[in-house]
C-alpha cells in the first residue's frame, strides 16, 4: 500500500479520523480471534476513544513479541526526579567531596558541572579513569579517604564541549562517505529549505551514524509501554530509595501521568504515520524513547514535518532521501536562516532539534569537517 497525505489534520478531524481508521484496518488486517493481552487493554480502550477501530487495535496489540515493559517509564521518571529534586547517592558523594575540599558548592543531589568536575578531580587524584560519574564506587572510596584535595591538582583545560565519541576518525569518515553518497539528495534539500548539506550530514552523523545505527529498541513497544504506564507501583523502588516527601511523591505521580499522555500522543502519531505511508508500526527500530528513522524524529514530528523526498508516494524516514528532506523542513520551520550573519538563529534552530548545547556544538564540528573536505561546488 502506498498512500500519501502530507498533513492529515488539514482535511478536518472527522475525515482524517475516518481515513486513518480505514487505513489502519487495512494495514493491520484485523483478526476476529485476536484478543488484547490484559496489560494492553486500558490503552486499547483509550485508542478506541481516539477514533481507532477496536478490531484493528486488538490485532495490533496481540502481535507476537509485543510485551509491556515498565522500564522506559521508570528510567524516564528516575531522570526527571533527579533533575528536579536530586538523588540521595549524588547528595552523599557531594557531602564527602565537600569534606575533602574537592567541591565548593551546594549539596543538592543534582549532577551539575561543578559536581562533575569535583568527581573528575577526585578520580584523577586516585589514578582512576576520569568520568565525572558520581557512583557507588566513588562514594565508598571518598568515605575512606582522609586526605584533602592536593593543592596543586587541577583539571586540564577543556576544549569546546562536544561529543568526543562522534569526532573520531571513524565517525568522521562515515560522515564524509554519507556526504559523497547522497550529494544529489543533499543539494535538493538545500535548494528546498536553505539548510547547508554539511549541517544535515552533521545531524545524521550524531543521531544515527548516518543511518548505520537506528536504535536497538522497538519504537512502538517503547511508546506503547510508556503510554500504558499509569500505575504508581512501578515507581516503588524509586520511592523506597529516595523517600520523597508527600509533595514530591505527588509531583512524581502527576508527572508520570503527563509522560504517559505524551507517549500516547506519540503512539497515535506513530500508528497514523505508519498507516499513511504503508509501514509496519511494529517493525520500526528506534531510540529509548521512540524516535525513528535516520533523522530520529518523534512520530508527531514525522507526521508534521515528514517529506516525500524520493517522490515514491510515501514518507519513509528510514531512507536517506526522505530523512534529509524532512530534517531540512524541520529546521526551516524552526527558524533556520541562511548566511553567516544568522549564526544565532542557526544555533537556535539546531537546539530545537535537540535541546543540548553539546549536541549543537558537535553538529557544527562535523559540519566544519565536511566543509573543509568537500569538493568545490
Amino acid at each position: 500500500m502506498s498512500i500519501r497525505c502530507s498533513n492529515p489534520f488539514r482535511i478536518g478531524p472527522l475525515l482524517a479520523a475516518a481515513l486513518l481508521c480505514n487505513l489502519v484496518a487495512i494495514l493491520v488486517a484485523p483478526c476476529a480471534e485476536a484478543q488484547t493481552p490484559p496489560a494492553w487493554r486500558p490503552l486499547v480502550d483509550r485508542l478506541v476513544l481516539e477514533g481507532f477501530d477496536r478490531a484493528a487495535m486488538d490485532s495490533l496489540f496481540a502481535r507476537a513479541g509485543l510485551a509491556y515493559d515498565p522500564e522506559p517509564m521508570v528510567d524516564k521518571m528516575e531522570a526527571l526526579y533527579a533533575t528536579k529534586y536530586g538523588i540521595r547517592l549524588v547528595r552523599a558523594v557531594q557531602t564527602e567531596l565537600v569534606r575533602l575540599d574537592y567541591l565548593d558548592d551546594d549539596v543538592d543531589g543534582k549532577i551539575g558541572p561543578n559536581t562533575r568536575n569535583a568527581v573528575r578531580l577526585f578520580e584523577q587524584a586516585h589514578g582512576m579513569a576520569v568520568t565525572g560519574v558520581a557512583d557507588e564506587e566513588i562514594l565508598a572510596l571518598a568515605k575512606r579517604e582522609t586526605q584533602p584535595k592536593p593543592a596543586d591538582l587541577s583539571l586540564p583545560e577543556e576544549k569546546a564541549l562536544v561529543y568526543s565519541s562522534v569526532l573520531t576518525p571513524e565517525r568522521l569518515a562515515e560522515a564524509s562517505a554519507f556526504y559523497k553518497a547522497h550529494r544529489k539528495a543533499l543539494q535538493k534539500m538545500r535548494a528546498s529549505y536553505g539548510v547547508p548539506e554539511e549541517i544535515a550530514v552533521g545531524i545524521v552523523t550524531v543521531e544515527t551514524r548516518c543511518g548505520l545505527y537506528l536504535g536497538e529498541e522497538n519504537a512502538f513497544a517503547t511508546l506503547a509501554s510508556m503510554a500504558a504506564s499509569r500505575n504508581p507501583t512501578i515507581l516503588d523502588s524509586l520511592v523506597a530509595r529516595e523517600k520523597p516527601t508527600p509533595q514530591q511523591r505527588s509531583w512524581l505521580y502527576n508527572r508520570m501521568n503527563e509522560k504517559a499522555d505524551w507517549a500516547q500522543d506519540e503512539l497515535v502519531a506513530m500508528i497514523q504515520y505508519a498507516a499513511l505511508n504503508g509501514l509496519d508500526p511494529l517493525r520500526m527500530p528506534g531510540s529509548v524513547y521512540g524516535a525513528i528513522g535516520i533523522c530520529q524524529f518523534m512520530p508527531t514530528n514525522a507526521v508534521k514535518f515528514g517529506v516525500d523526498g524520493d517522490a515514491d508516494g510515501a514518507v519513509n524516514l528510514y531512507t536517506a532521501d526522505d530523512a534529509l528532506m524532512s530534517l531540512g523542513n524541520f529546521l526551516n520551520e524552526h527558524g533556520w536562516k541562511a548566511g553567516a550573519k544568522n549564526l544565532r538563529a542557526q544555533r537556535k534552530a539546531l537546539y530545537r532539534y535537540n535541546h543540548s548545547i553539546i549536541y549543537v556544538n558537535t553538529v557544527l564540528a562535523v559540519a566544519d569537517h565536511i566543509r573543509r573536505g568537500a569538493p568545490s561546488q
